[in-house]
């Protein structure tokens, strides 16, 4: 019968304002920032003074009139970039339509 009245009210122009009833203890999810797998590894001054010299070289190549600036040289550890690819790879072999996001990688020795 309540939705008979609502019905005749809507059809007589009286339009009731429905609030929404709200729980008081509504749970509100936190969202963590995703964290980052670090693949970088410290570098020498040595060495960063060589890799900045040969591949401002390989840029410059014949051209004199060029400038080159290198601002940063960051290494790579190659055993977490190998690790990754194997568990993508894996990932990616049982469940080809998924997508995968991986948090962290620790050496069990």
């Amino acid at each position: 019968m309540a939705l008979l009245s609502k019905l005749r009210g809507l059809l007589s122009g009286k339009n009731e304002v429905v609030q929404p009833t709200i729980a008081a203890n509504a749970s509100v999810a936190q969202v963590k920032p995703l964290e980052t797998v670090d693949f970088s590894l410290p570098v020498s001054q040595e060495d960063k003074e060589l890799v900045a010299a040969i591949a401002s070289a390989i840029l410059v190549h014949d051209d004199t009139d060029v400038t080159v600036q290198v601002k940063s040289i960051t290494g790579i550890d190659l055993e977490k970039e190998i690790a990754a690819a194997i568990i993508g790879a894996i990932a990616a072999g049982d469940h080809p339509a998924s997508q995968f996001r991986l948090k962290s990688i620790a050496r069990i020795d």
